[in-house]
């Protein structure tokens, strides 16, 4: 037989020998096959060197501090790595999108980290407006005091009726014009003080919740004329009884 035959026929054989271990290595590699060892279920995940752990507020109210200034910085170039390890600590699935429900997180932890300097968290990148969001342990209820600047204004530390009754006209007038309220630091402090005050979660958020605590507290002052505005966050009213 012609030795350049045989050669030729032994490379087509070698060529096509070749490229089926190819296409078997691929295949195994995308249904998770022998291609290399793969990551042990009980390691924790990792972003850019930023470790994922369970809900955490400290980490949360500490990250939310950072994460803010690189948001105001660099905008959506914004470590997504800081943002999946803030959405982790505060509850909030780690996707790396700043989108309206880390927003709504950002919001309040800032809040409980900086009280009354905390500043307003920018826009969300990925979608619009905000979610309402709500520890998943409830630590607001109880921890976040409202310091009295206004002359006048009772200083809040938990559920109390006198306070809510107090603070309920003030909040009904602070949100009928809108969500612009929340520009107003004085207007979100009343309101954070009223959902202190009638035992809710403290978000400053204008939603059905509170909507319901306003017009029951409202229902209590027997002079005032008006009526609980429409829920700015979601929509009707939920049910409010004071101490549960």
């Amino acid at each position: 037989m012609n030795p350049y035959l045989i050669i030729a026929l032994i490379g087509l054989a070698y060529a096509a020998f070749g490229s089926t271990k190819k296409a078997e290595a691929r295949k195994a590699k995308r249904i998770g096959g022998p291609s290399g060892p793969s990551p042990r279920a009980d390691t924790p995940a990792r972003g850019g060197g930023a470790e994922l752990g369970p809900y955490d507020p400290d980490a949360a109210s500490s990250l939310a501090v950072a994460l803010v200034q690189d948001l105001v910085e660099r905008g959506r170039k914004a470590d997504k790595a800081l943002i999946k390890a803030f959405q982790a600590a505060s509850g909030v699935a780690p996707d790396g999108k700043y989108g309206p429900e880390t927003k709504g997180a950002l919001d309040y932890w800032l809040y409980a980290a900086l009280g009354d300097q905390a500043p307003g968290a920018p826009a969300p990148h990925y979608g619009t407006g905000e979610v309402i969001y709500s520890a998943p342990d409830g630590i607001a209820r109880t921890s976040i005091e409202i310091p009295a600047e206004q002359s006048g204004w009772p200083p809040v530390a938990g559920p109390d009726e006198n306070a809510a009754v107090f603070y309920a006209p003030l909040v009904a007038e602070a949100v009928s014009s809108g969500k612009g309220y929340r520009k107003h630091p004085n207007k979100v402090k009343a309101v954070r003080a009223f959902q202190l005050a009638s035992g809710i979660t403290v978000d400053g958020l204008y939603g059905p919740t509170t909507r319901g605590a306003l017009v029951y507290w409202l229902g209590q002052q027997h002079v005032y004329t008006g009526t609980a505005p429409t829920s700015l966050y979601g929509r009707g009213t939920k049910a409010y009884r004071p101490g549960g």
